[in-house]
């Protein structure tokens, strides 16, 4: 017998939001949810964690049962209406009753609103009655126990032999308006109370509606601690995505899982509609999750593979421990008993760094000088001066043992700013005074800051300082552990972060509660002051005209000033205006040499894949050299043919040591865009390289990757973004090659087709974008490809396969997606003048009655602001020279006249891309009509 129990998660529905569309995610997810149970994968429980309705509404939820749960009754075994639990969210209240409601005093744990007491259930009253619809319209019969004493609800059920308890609370009790954040509360006793009902359950799962970090902030902390306690699973919502992290307790683990909406977008939005399917394996006691999200392009749910991170991934789902199996606190064993850190880190002592202080040879010196990535021997060896923001990064530990809660120190700068060496130097300083740090580094940006991994390092004896370069993608995780107030975050664990001051705004690092939960300091090393020049200045001299380059030739007592001029001037261009400057002070005259230098001697070092690093830099080179900055390490991995587990100890460390490239948690540069700019005149001038084969065989890579199931960043600006660059800097043929190449390797990807032959028309090789419609062997739900078809055949007077192309991509039978407002104007726009053209040559009223009729439609799409044509249009009506119809009549001649026109002769491969056109309707055309003539 199985010892797993499985559920499907689901948030955020919105009922009433968009009737239409929402009814046809239900049919969306039931299908998926059939599917899924045809398979073998049968779910035991159904949670659904709030905002079921829109505004509370009874009927939003008479929908919701009507349409949703009782046909998924249907496709899931055993009665799962039984099985079904809900909460509600901020959604699911009546927000005009009672809405002056004092939230501070009701969050108060001093005051007893939220007792399980009849007192308890008297002083919410209030608060209850503006969840009426969600309690009188619920069919599973827990809304109720929310307008009782207990305020919850705790079902036990045994699954397979577990012991399951599921607690359902109510987080949207003080739910009001935009600024819910941290103002909320599900009411610490009543969980509490709830929780105490479940016993000695193998798992307990708890459904609220918002993350934890929404409460008010003096009850985050006890209800983490019940949590922990209690080795909960807590699903919820609100976010709109999907995520999960270990956190946090009561000295023990619960895990946090966010399920993405269910409904919140029409398809073509920028967000995604979006599920969770969950298990838990008590016999391997891990929690195994798969995100799905509904994706418009394939017309189906999924894998989302950016919910959680890639290094819990095994196959299409992501495995995490049950919080009952996480590590306890291990405190009290020897350090001699503990194994290496993981892969990726590095944990050093004060004693096994003190032996780097001492002088560079000239060969290491240079090589620093000229931007290779610095390691511990370099950056702190005496021969690599202290710049004035060590001493700052320093000063935020200084006295730090006063606070109960971790330091962190972040340095942000731009990049090739001397980030790396000061965080280096900054570590060092900061533990040789005490003998209970030491420092855990990551290597490599892209790892994980995974405290279930982690923490069996942190929990050891004495103080931890934590160093993260590329922090940006670790905010959030560094964030969330000082904010849990564990044990290792009390002060015993600190951190120190660097990062582009770019990626950092980025991530939206910059807006977590910082100052709320730690010992915050942030630094910004930018300019170049006086001390720092003179120190490096002197640095280089002391490797004597070698270690200065050109500023040998500049007067000693000028040397200095024309340092800190130039970077001045670089800043106002460029960022990595320290790097750009000192390039310009010791290479300015032979950056073309010295880059040709570089790449000679890259070619000489082999990588695995039987290539060269010279190979890899110019695929680096040519992206930083066009400002595209998203070439990531799987895309560089891919077109090299490396292995992208390795890439960073056998290409990017390499590259780094040789001065030529840098990578952040997610993208890969050269050390300066002044280095890809001279490597790619040498690539063009001395190696003779074919840039746009390497273009192409970049976005071949990129594009192979994702259909292989690897995330790549930014894959829409690989697909359109980078042949659109080119076009708009006036290298239309190079657009077109790269454009080719996307759609060489996805040749049914119809918004690639459509993308090529656009670059073809307004390349005036309107014959090409034709032909390329015509030979696809495609016949996509894709209104924009068959405008752009029809936009091209009217460009090649192809009047009627124009016409026919057009009246298709205004039919409901062209996409599932619903008729926009914007494209019914901007299709119509073109049509009528091919009918006149039809009528010229045919002489066929049908013709001229559709152009009339189009223009007719036109008047309505205009309101109070009609363009020259249904201007003129309007002119001949009031003189008699043309009729105006009604809505209805005109798009019955609309479609009359596309069908003359399909029977006049259109090429035949038009014809079979639109071959129903004879069972054709307009419902989404008459439904916007109908909308606008009703304002």
């Amino acid at each position: 017998m199985s010892n797993n129990i499985r559920w499907l998660h689901l948030s955020d529905f919105h009922i009433g939001k968009d009737a239409f569309a929402e009814s046809a995610m239900f049919k969306y997810i039931i299908e998926h949810v059939r599917k899924k149970v045809e398979s073998g994968f049968i779910p035991d429980f159904v949670f659904i964690t709030g905002d079921i309705a829109n505004k509370g509404a009874g009927a939003e939820y008479i929908k919701f049962w009507e349409e949703f749960l009782n046909p998924l009754d249907c496709v899931i075994p055993g009665d799962i209406l039984q099985r079904t639990f809900t909460v509600p969210g901020n959604h699911d209240l009546n927000r005009e009753k009672f809405k002056q409601f004092d939230r501070r005093e009701f969050s108060k744990l001093s005051q007893p609103y939220f007792d399980v007491s009849a007192g308890g259930l008297e002083s919410r009253e209030m608060l209850i009655e503006r969840f009426r619809g969600y309690i009188d319209h619920d069919i599973t019969s827990l809304a109720a126990e929310f307008a009782s004493e207990r305020g919850s609800y705790v079902k036990k059920i045994t699954v397979n032999g577990n012991a399951i308890s599921i607690v359902g609370v109510n987080t949207a009790w003080l739910s009001r308006d935009a600024q819910d954040e941290r103002e909320l509360t599900l009411g610490k006793p009543i969980l509490e109370a709830a929780l105490e009902e479940t016993g000695s359950s193998d798992l307990v799962i708890v459904l609220g509606h918002h993350p934890i970090d929404w409460f008010v902030r003096e009850q985050q902390r006890p209800i983490k601690s019940l949590l922990g306690s209690y080795n909960c699973l807590y699903l919820h919502g609100h976010l709109h995505d999907a995520w999960t992290e270990p956190s946090y307790g009561g000295g023990d683990f619960y895990l946090a899982i966010q399920s993405g909406a269910a409904f919140q977008a029409r398809e073509g939005e920028k967000w995604r509609n979006g599920l969770v399917w969950g298990e838990a394996d008590f016999s391997t006691r891990k929690v195994l999750l798969q995100a799905r999200q509904w994706n418009v392009d394939q017309q189906g749910w999924t894998v989302n593979s950016d919910a959680f991170h890639d290094k819990h991934r095994h196959g299409d789902w992501w495995s995490y421990s049950l919080p009952s199996a996480m590590e306890k606190d291990t405190s009290n064993i020897s350090l001699e008993s503990f194994s290496p850190p993981p892969g990726g880190w590095e944990v050093k002592k004060y004693s096994d760094l003190e032996q780097y202080q001492k002088a560079l040879d000239t060969a290491e010196a240079l090589s620093f000088f000229d931007g290779s990535v610095p390691n511990w021997s370099i950056a702190l060896s005496s021969s690599i001066p202290r710049r004035d923001i060590v001493s700052k990064l320093v000063g935020a530990f200084r006295g730090s043992e006063e606070f109960n809660i971790p330091t962190v120190a972040l340095l942000t700068a731009a990049g090739c700013e001397g980030k790396t060496t000061a965080l280096l130097q900054a570590a060092f300083e900061i533990i040789k005074d005490d003998s209970d740090w030491s420092v855990l580094r990551r290597l490599t940006d892209s790892r994980p800051f995974d405290i279930d991994e982690l923490l069996p390092i942190l929990s050891r004896p004495g103080k931890w300082l934590v160093v993260l370069d590329g922090a940006d993608q670790a905010a959030k995780a560094v964030q969330r552990l000082a904010e849990s107030k564990a044990e290792i975050a009390n002060g015993k664990v600190s951190f120190l972060l660097a990062c582009r001051d770019s990626d950092w705004l980025a991530s939206e690092a910059d807006k977590l509660s910082w100052k709320d939960v730690s010992n915050f300091k942030h630094e910004r090393l930018f300019g170049l002051s006086l001390s720092d020049a003179d120190k490096i200045v002197a640095a280089w001299e002391a490797y004597g005209d070698v270690g200065l380059g050109d500023l040998a030739e500049t007067e000693e007592s000028l040397r200095v000033e024309r340092f800190r001029k130039c970077a001045k001037e670089e800043a106002k261009v460029s960022a990595g205006a320290f790097y750009g400057a000192l390039l310009t002070v010791r290479h300015g005259t032979d950056l073309i040499a010295h880059a040709k230098s570089m790449l000679d001697k890259l070619e000489t070092i082999k990588i695995p894949s039987g290539g060269t690093l010279k190979d890899a830099i110019a695929y680096i080179a040519i992206m930083h050299a066009e400002r595209q900055d998203y070439l990531s390490v799987p895309v560089l991995a891919k077109v090299l043919g490396c292995d992208a587990g390795k890439f960073h100890a056998t290409v990017i460390r390499p590259l780094g040591q040789e001065a030529a490239a840098t990578s952040t948690s997610t993208c890969i540069y050269t050390r300066h865009r002044y280095i890809a700019l001279a490597i790619l005149e040498v690539l063009e001038d001395d190696y003779l390289e074919n840039i746009a084969n390497l273009f192409e065989r970049l976005v071949s890579a990129a594009i192979t990757s994702y259909n292989d199931g690897v995330y790549i960043k930014d894959l829409h600006s690989w697909r359109y973004d980078l042949p659109e660059h080119f076009f708009l800097t006036d290298r239309p043929l190079l657009a077109i090659e790269i454009a080719k190449a996307v759609c060489e390797a996805e040749p049914w990807n119809p918004q690639a087709i459509t993308n090529l032959a656009y670059l073809y028309r307004k390349s005036k090789d309107v014959l090409h974008a034709v032909e390329l419609f015509r030979q696809a062997e495609i016949k996509p739900e894709h209104r924009a490809y068959f405008i752009e078809w029809s936009v091209s055949e009217a460009e090649c007077r192809n009047s009627a396969e124009s016409v026919v192309l057009s009246s298709h991509a205004l039919s409901d039978e062209c996409a599932t997606q619903r008729l926009t407002l914007d494209d019914a104007k901007g299709y119509l726009s073109g049509v009528y003048k091919n009918f006149n053209k039809l009528y010229n040559s045919y002489v066929d009223n049908t013709f001229q009655d559709a152009s009339d009729a189009v223009l007719s439609l036109m008047v309505i799409f205009s309101g109070t602001k009609p363009s020259a044509d249904v201007r003129a249009f309007l002119k001949r009506v009031a003189n008699r020279r043309a009729k105006q119809y009604e809505a209805d009549v005109a798009v019955k001649l609309l479609l009359s006249g596309a069908r003359q026109a399909l029977s006049s002769g259109v090429d035949s491969r038009v014809a079979a891309a639109v071959d129903h056109l004879e069972l054709v309707s307009y419902n989404g055309l008459n439904q916007l009509l109908h909308n606008l003539k009703s304002r």
